[in-house]
Formats: structure tokens, sequence, C-alpha cells
């Protein structure tokens, strides 16, 4: 069971605005995952609201071993804020780099982003582990991969619906609190409480270039996304294109 899935941790932190500048400003926000479909989102920030970017033509230029090709991007019938890149357009794709262009009202948004490639494994655990439920916590998984400077790894847990719980004695599902921020290192460990259900997970490491890790140690001020100044690095517009590798390890708790 391995499947693409997106990062939220990070996409809660997509937002970067200029609130101190009268001017309408495109906000462009897009975070590429190798073999899944490319979309951007793009709208315009006035006077602390967000609006449509009505009229925005938005184009992708990629560059990889093949060359360089150009996808133009189409906005989606149901969320205007959402452009995509049509059925037949290749999936994103690990070393090439995707340099976006937005459009609107006389003014043109650029980013430019090169997706990294997967992680490569030295050792994974057993990944059929019996929990006690007994135990008040203890190491029961853990993964090495080789040294990689200049990325960072991003850990998600996808549980199993309608899975029964673990009744640990002690507070459990801990994954979350542990893995809220990017994983330094060439490796990692997993205990028994920061699982909560028994059945098959995924666990998801995202391979991300370094310098975004300040989307995760940024914390907004009083206003939400009213941002004086939020990470950047979108030119000559506002928000965050990002890109990242997904892998997948399916890992089974038995009771």
């Amino acid at each position: 069971m391995v499947k693409r899935i997106y990062m939220p941790v990070l996409l809660l932190f997509f937002l970067a605005c200029r609130p101190d500048e009268t001017q309408p400003t495109l906000v462009m926000n897009a975070l590429l995952i190798d073999q899944q479909s490319l979309s951007v989102e793009l709208s315009v920030l006035r006077d602390f609201t967000y609006e449509q970017a009505e009229g925005a033509v938005v184009k992708c230029f990629v560059e990889g071993m093949d060359g360089t090709s150009t996808i133009a991007l189409l906005p989606d019938a149901v969320n205007p804020t959402l452009f995509s890149a049509p059925e037949e357009a290749p999936l994103v794709e690990a070393g090439d780099t995707y340099r976006i262009e937005a459009t609107w009202a006389g003014q043109t948004a650029r980013a430019e982003v090169t997706v990294p490639m997967p992680i490569s494994f030295i050792q994974i655990s057993s990944t059929s582990i019996p929990i006690n439920a007994a135990s008040t916590g203890q190491p029961v998984f853990s993964v090495l991969w080789e040294a990689n400077p200049g990325f960072s790894r991003v850990f998600t847990l996808q549980e199993p619906a309608d899975a029964n719980e673990i009744p640990f004695s002690v507070p459990a599902g801990r994954f979350a609190e542990q893995f809220r921020l990017p994983v330094p290192g060439q490796g990692t460990t997993l205990w028994d409480i920061d699982f909560r259900y028994y059945g098959i997970h995924e666990l998801g490491i995202y391979t991300i270039d370094a310098q975004y890790e300040a989307l995760f140690f940024y914390a907004p001020g009083q206003g939400g996304d009213r941002l004086t100044r939020g990470p950047s690095n979108v030119e000559n517009g506002a928000g965050i294109v990002a890109a990242a590798s997904y892998t997948g390890i399916e890992i089974e708790i038995l009771e």
C-alpha cells in the first residue's frame, strides 16, 4: 500500500503576503511532488483580502534530461484559484527544474524549484511489529538513509480506517507531536506509543530542500495569515513554491 499523499503540515505554512503595500499582490503557492500531477494555487491579495486572479495565465517551463518543455496550466472548474496541468501532461519528475510564471493584469510573478531525488535507504527494520499494550514506551522501528547534504526529511503517518485502538495505559498516538519538525541526521526511530491503532499504516517520508525548513519554524503573529513579511520565494509576488519527493513504507502493527 504505497500511496501518493500531500504534506498537510507544510501546506499550512504556504501563506505569504505583503499587507504593507496597497497595490494588489499576486500570491502563488505550490508543492510539486515527484510522480504527482502539477498544480498551482494563485490568488490576488488586495486590502487584506484574497481574490480570484480572474483571467490569469499560468505557464510552467520544465528543464529535464529530455530538454525543455512548456506546460500551460488550466483553471479548475470548481476551484478558480487552482491551476492544473492537463491530463495528458507528464507527471512531476525528480531531478527536473520547474519555473512557474503567472501573469495577471500586467504583473508577472515567477518562481523556480528543482525536485529532489527520493530518499535512498541504508537499512529498514522489520515492518511487521507486534505491540505489547502494557508497554509504557519502547523503540520498535528504525530507518537509516544515505547522507544528502542540503536536504531534509519530513515524516507523515497515514493511519488505518476503522481500526481497533491499542489499549495502552499511557498516552499514545504521539507521532504527530514527535515528528512535527523535519528530521535531522541520517536516521530515526519510532516508538510503540507513537502509534494509536492496530493495522496497516503508511509511513511517508518527504525529501525537501533544506531551505524550506524555515516554513516549519515560522509562526505568524497576531492576525493569522496577515503577515508582515512571510517566507516567500516568489519573484514579483508572494507565496512559496516548493518541491519534494515522496517514499512510503507500509508498517503493520500487530496485536
